[in-house]
């Protein structure tokens, strides 16, 4: 693979490192203070025991200790639910842009993909356009061309293979992992718009789930492993697309770099 291919999925990684540190980093604090509650409680009957006046502040804390343990407690009942659902948005916002990322920059390095048809047959307001600086133009085609071809409205895999096949990237893939991020994808769109209430688009398209209209999605460890796993898969399949293509360029060639073409150009090609 080219060098310059290779950035997005190293900035994708490190984003998932992140989003995976920061998830169990988490679960521990909340463990933690689940078990703070004793240890301040006997401290502040140590003070009465010794005929000591209480703290006001230290009582102020001890209340807020309990609360907080209290909410800990219900959060670890849940299997760290909330937690889970946060990690799994995050993980989704990634792939969207790792997608994307992936498509400006082969946009940007292979100058005969920003000639294809498949832009020239794109309009766009000229003015808004000229404005733009060369890496911000590519992000534009990328956007426009996904909305021209109803992207955003698909669903799992199908919506990131239209704008991959934009720049010659798109390819198989397997099973099971094309329905467990068919699922991801319903899942995350019920968590951001639906406060995680399971309607009749999510029990419709997974009917594996076995959810009824109105359950509260509970995002267990397990779900958030399987849908982490189906996204480092789809990214190594795409690193593996990326390594293929360039071994198929003739001599193994590397295109220059050009500036990004203005609309008419596309339109005179």
């Amino acid at each position: 693979m080219a060098s310059w291919a290779s950035p997005p999925f190293h900035a994708a990684l490190k984003t998932l490192r992140k989003i995976d540190r920061i998830l169990h980093l988490s679960i521990e604090g909340i463990d933690h203070i689940s078990r703070m509650v004793p240890l301040a409680e006997a401290l502040t009957e140590l003070d009465r025991k010794k005929d000591q006046a209480l703290d006001p502040d230290a009582l102020d804390h001890l209340q807020r200790t309990r609360e907080r343990a209290e909410f800990a407690a219900e959060e670890i009942d849940n299997g760290f639910a909330t937690l889970h659902a946060h990690a799994v948005i995050s993980m989704w916002g990634l792939l969207e842009a790792v997608i994307e990322d992936v498509a400006v920059t082969f946009l940007k390095h292979e100058p005969h993909l920003r000639h294809s048809k498949k832009l020239a047959r794109l309009k766009m307001p000229l003015a808004e356009y000229d404005e733009l600086d060369d890496d911000e133009k590519l992000r534009f085609l990328v956007t426009e061309y996904a909305r021209t071809q109803a992207a955003p409205l698909k669903q799992g895999v199908s919506r990131f293979e239209i704008v991959l096949a934009l720049v010659d990237m798109s390819g198989p893939v397997n099973d099971q992992t094309r329905q467990d991020l068919f699922e991801f994808g319903h899942i995350r769109n019920v968590l951001v718009h639906r406060a995680a209430v399971a309607d009749r688009r999510l029990i419709n398209a997974c009917p594996w789930l076995a959810l009824q209209p109105g359950n509260e999605l509970q995002i267990t460890h397990r779900d958030y492993q399987r849908y982490c796993t189906a996204l480092q898969t789809y990214l190594t399949d795409l690193v593996h697309r990326a390594t293929a293509y360039h071994a198929a360029l003739p001599n193994n060639a590397q295109p220059q770099l050009s500036p990004a073409p203005s609309p008419e150009q596309d339109a005179a090609d």
